[in-house]
């Protein structure tokens, strides 16, 4: 890939990927495009520097200048015609065209779900509950199940459960779910005021609670009688949530809808307000 005199890379945007992020509405959290006209490669849309004193120290998500390409800023976002990124973002898609742009689009995503799973790191005989409406929450739970894990899927909204019920993951609705304590991990992907009560709920005392959201300022009171660990996550490993796509080990085909850019940036990013428990796939090209 040819790069610039800072080592940046243009790349062209044609699959955006766009879902709804509890707490700051829709944003594109990852891309997928070519590089000098022939090589597909995958971005995040948070660009560590790796220069700055956290990326030096292996925290590049917590990188102090990081690049935003989600398009809280229009004037910096992967929705033109071409961006220019660091060549260490770009994730090179394998040739043999198993994996499309739009899939791997998803790569970013599924690589968040993977460092949240990896972070709850539940022993074999756990049991998981994974709370929210949406890709990442669903991807987390379709990881963990792949990988022998007790985890179901609690949220309300009736499509997400569909969803849940199409992919083969066990789910229930949150107003049904038996508040028993007995649950040893639960990852809150909504970080609402009600998702937050519901967790205290769940959880067995010291047991593990991952936040990826936070919308409401919590009470950590029945947190702190249980004993409880809490943990935040961000961040993601768009390599190795390739990797997962080249091994076939998830299939994101359900979880998403397509929208050509000729339908209006505005109205797609209203419709993926809308259908919270998909991600929006917005076609450039």
């Amino acid at each position: 890939m040819t790069t610039d005199t800072v080592g940046n890379i243009t790349v062209r945007p044609s699959r955006v990927l766009l879902m709804h992020r509890p707490g700051h509405g829709v944003r594109a959290v990852g891309f997928a495009g070519l590089v000098d006209g022939k090589s597909l490669v995958a971005c995040s849309t948070h660009i560590a520097c790796t220069a700055c004193k956290a990326c030096r120290a292996g925290l590049s998500a917590h990188c102090e200048q990081q690049l935003l390409l989600d398009g809280s800023d229009p004037a910096a976002s992967c929705l033109q015609e071409q961006v220019s990124v660091p060549a260490h973002a770009a994730v090179e898609v394998p040739a043999d065209g198993a994996i499309d742009a739009s899939a791997a689009a998803f790569a970013p995503l599924i690589g968040e779900a993977l460092h949240a799973a990896r972070t709850a790191s539940p022993a074999s005989n756990d049991f998981v509950s994974v709370l929210g409406t949406g890709p990442l929450a669903t991807i987390i739970a379709h990881l963990l199940a792949s990988r022998g894990t007790g985890v179901r899927m609690l949220t309300d909204d009736t499509a997400q459960l569909e969803l849940c019920a199409k992919l083969g993951l066990r789910h229930r609705a949150q107003r049904e779910a038996g508040l028993r304590r007995d649950q040893n991990v639960v990852i809150d992907a909504e970080g609402s005021t009600e998702s937050l009560s519901l967790a205290a709920q769940l959880l067995t005392p010291r047991g593990t609670l991952v936040l990826l959201a936070s919308q409401a300022s919590a009470d950590l009171a029945e947190f702190i009688h249980r004993e409880a660990r809490i943990v935040g996550v961000r961040g993601c490993d768009t390599r190795a949530g390739m990797a997962e796509l080249t091994a076939g080990a998830i299939d994101i085909s359900a979880m998403n809808v397509h929208r050509p850019a000729r339908a209006g940036i505005d109205a797609t990013m209203q419709e993926a307000a809308r259908l919270k428990h998909l991600g929006v796939v917005v076609e450039l090209d």
